[in-house]
C-alpha cells in the first residue's frame, strides 16, 4: 500500500514482528501430509451424521476439505479481549478457541451444583461416547464448530459432538434487521406487547433442518398464529370446555368407539413414508430429533384439523340438549385428543401445553411417555376454563414496532430538540474567541474504576503540555483503542474537580450512545495546533 494511514487519525501502520501459536488442524485430516491422529474430521462428518444434512452445509465442508485444512492461528497480540495465554507476554487466546469451551464450563458448573458427591461426573460425561452433545449454531460459525471444535475435543481426550444443527438468520418483513426501520427487535420489547409462545410457534413452523434464512413477516405471523394455533389447536379445547362442560358438571365420561378411533389416529395412525415405524407418533418424534420443526408443526396442525372436524361432525352443543351423555362422550374424546396434542406441542409452546394440563387437572409436565391409550382420562373432574392464549392483535404489532424504533433513537431526538433551542442563542465573535480549540494526541487511556461511561485519557497539547481528561465516551470507544488518536480539545476549560480526579480539558464529539464520534483533525495536524 502506498502512503497507507488510518482514515480517522492519519496514523501510519506500524510493522512489527510477532510470534504466534498455531493449532495443527491438519493433523486431524488424513488427506494432509502431517496427519497422524486417529480421529479424521472428514470421515467423522461423512459417516457419523453428526453434522446437519443440508446440501449447503455439505457443499461448504467439501470446499474446505478439498482445499486442505490449514493450521489455525489461535493467538492474538494485546490489546485484545479474552483470556491471556499462560506463560506468554501480552498474548491472548483467539476468541473462537476459548468461546466453545464455555459449553464445557457451563456443564461443569451444572454438574458441580447438582452432583456435589460425584466429582468425576464432568469427565465421565464429556468422555462417554454415549453422551448426547447437541449444538445449535448459526451458519456464519460453521467453520469453528465443525472443524476446530471437534478437533480440539478429540485432541484433548473428550468426545466430539453427537449433532451439530446449522440454521440460517432471521430477517423481519423481508429485510435484514434494521435499527433505523425499527425492525431490530429486542426480546424484552417483543414480550411487552406480544406473547413469546406465539413467536416460538411461528419460528418452529418455519424452521427446517437446512440453513435457509427465516423471515419474520408480521402479516404471515398474524395469519399463522391466529389460524393454526388459536383457531385450530386451541379452538377445539375452548369449544367444549366452557358452557358445554359446565352443563355436564365439568366431569368427563367414557370414550366411545368413535372417540377411540379419533385418539388412535392421533397416537398410532400410519403415515405413508416408506419402510420402518411410520406411525404418526414416531413421525413426529423423528422430526423433532432431526430438528425438522416445520414438519412437526405441519403434522400437529393436520391432527388439529382432524379434531375440529370431529367436533363439527358431532356438534356437542346440540347433543347437550338431546342426549347429554352422548355429548359427554364427545367432550371426553376431544379433551383427551387435546391432551395428546399438548404433549406433541410441549417442546415448542410449553406454557400453552401446561395451561391445557392445568385445565385437565393433571399434575406434572406433558411427557411423550404418556402418548398411550392407557393414559386416557375418563370420569375425572375438569377445572374451570381459563383463556389459554389470545389472538394476535395487529395494533399491538404496530405499537411495538414504533416503540422499538423510538427506543433505538431517543437520545438523537433529545439532541435535535436541544440543538433547536441552542440555535436561537446568538453569541458574539468576541465570546467565541474565548474558546481555545486545539489539536491533541491521546498518549494514554484507561478505564475509570466505578464509572461505566468514563474513560481517563491524557492528551498531548504540544507546548501546553499533557492534560488529564475524564471523557464520557466509553459507550463508543474502548480505552485500548484510543492511544495515538488525534482529537479536538477545548484546551482552556477551567479544571473541574471530580471524585475520580481533576479533568483539565474537554474532548469534542458528536452523536449519542454507540453513534458517538470524536472530532478528528486532518492527519497532518500536530498536537497543540489551534483551530481557527
Amino acid at each position: 500500500m502506498i502512503d497507507s494511514h488510518c482514515a480517522l487519525c492519519g496514523t501510519p501502520p506500524v510493522v512489527k514482528n510477532s510470534d504466534h501459536i498455531f493449532f495443527k488442524l491438519g493433523n486431524f485430516h488424513k488427506k494432509t501430509e502431517q496427519s497422524n491422529a486417529d480421529f479424521d474430521l472428514q470421515s467423522w462428518i461423512e459417516t457419523s451424521e453428526a453434522v446437519s444434512e443440508s446440501e449447503g452445509v455439505k457443499k461448504k465442508l467439501k470446499e474446505w476439505f478439498d482445499a486442505g485444512l490449514q493450521d489455525w492461528d489461535i493467538s492474538r497480540d494485546g490489546p485484545y479481549f479474552g483470556f491471556e495465554i499462560p506463560g506468554e507476554k501480552n498474548k491472548y487466546f483467539y476468541v473462537w478457541l476459548d468461546a466453545p469451551v464455555g459449553y464445557m464450563a457451563s456443564s461443569k458448573n451444572f454438574f458441580e451444583r447438582n452432583f456435589p458427591n460425584e466429582p468425576n461426573k464432568f469427565d465421565s460425561f464429556w468422555k462417554d461416547k454415549n453422551s448426547e452433545i447437541v449444538h445449535f449454531i448459526g451458519k456464519d460459525i460453521l467453520y469453528f464448530h465443525t472443524l476446530f471444535w471437534p478437533a480440539m475435543l478429540e485432541g484433548s481426550g473428550y468426545r466430539s459432538p453427537s449433532k451439530i444443527h446449522v440454521h440460517g438468520f432471521i430477517g423481519v418483513n423481508g429485510e435484514k434487521m434494521s435499527k433505523s426501520r425499527g425492525t431490530f427487535i429486542k426480546a424484552k420489547t417483543f414480550v411487552k406487547f406480544l406473547d413469546a409462545e406465539h413467536l416460538r410457534f411461528y419460528l418452529a413452523a418455519k424452521l427446517g433442518p437446512g440453513m435457509d434464512d427465516i423471515d419474520l413477516s408480521f402479516d404471515d405471523f398474524v395469519n399463522k398464529v391466529n389460524a393454526d394455533l388459536v383457531g385450530n389447536l386451541i379452538n377445539s379445547v375452548s369449544r367444549v370446555s366452557t358452557t358445554i362442560l359446565d352443563s355436564l358438571d365439568r366431569t368427563l365420561g367414557t370414550v366411545s368407539e368413535e372417540g377411540l378411533a379419533l385418539l388412535e389416529e392421533i397416537l398410532t395412525q400410519p403415515v405413508k413414508t416408506g419402510a420402518g415405524d411410520n406411525s404418526i407418533q414416531n413421525i413426529i418424534k423423528t422430526a423433532y430429533e432431526q430438528r425438522n420443526y416445520a414438519k412437526v408443526m405441519r403434522e400437529i396442525t393436520r391432527l388439529g384439523d382432524r379434531v375440529n372436524r370431529y367436533v363439527n361432525d358431532n356438534a356437542p352443543w346440540k347433543l347437550i340438549k338431546e342426549n347429554p351423555e352422548k355429548a359427554r362422550e364427545v367432550v371426553t374424546a376431544v379433551l383427551n385428543a387435546s391432551r395428546f396434542l399438548a404433549i406433541y406441542l410441549y417442546p415448542v409452546v410449553p406454557k400453552i401445553s401446561e395451561q391445557i394440563y392445568k385445565l385437565l387437572n393433571l399434575k406434572g409436565s406433558p411427557e411423550f411417555k404418556d402418548l398411550d391409550k392407557s393414559k386416557i382420562l375418563e370420569k375425572t373432574k375438569i377445572n374451570p376454563y381459563e383463556m389459554i392464549t389470545k389472538r394476535v392483535d395487529e395494533k399491538a404489532i404496530k405499537v411495538m414496532l414504533e416503540e422499538n424504533k423510538q427506543s433505538e433513537h431517543p437520545k438523537k431526538e433529545e439532541t435535535s430538540k436541544s440543538s433547536d433551542k441552542e440555535e436561537q442563542i446568538e453569541i458574539s465573535i468576541e465570546e467565541l474567541s474565548k474558546v481555545e480549540l486545539r489539536v491533541g494526541e491521546i498518549v494514554e487511556a484507561g478505564p475509570v474504576e466505578g464509572a461505566d461511561k468514563l474513560v481517563n485519557v491524557k492528551v498531548d497539547l504540544g507546548e501546553l503540555g499533557i492534560k488529564n481528561v475524564f471523557a464520557g465516551i466509553k459507550v463508543a470507544y474502548q480505552p485500548e483503542n484510543l492511544k495515538g488518536l488525534k482529537v479536538v480539545v477545548v484546551a482552556n476549560l477551567k479544571p473541574r474537580k471530580m471524585k475520580f480526579g481533576i479533568s483539565e480539558a474537554m474532548l469534542l464529539a458528536s452523536g449519542e450512545g454507540e453513534s458517538l464520534s470524536l472530532f478528528v483533525p486532518h492527519k497532518d495536524a500536530k498536537p497543540g495546533d489551534r483551530l481557527k
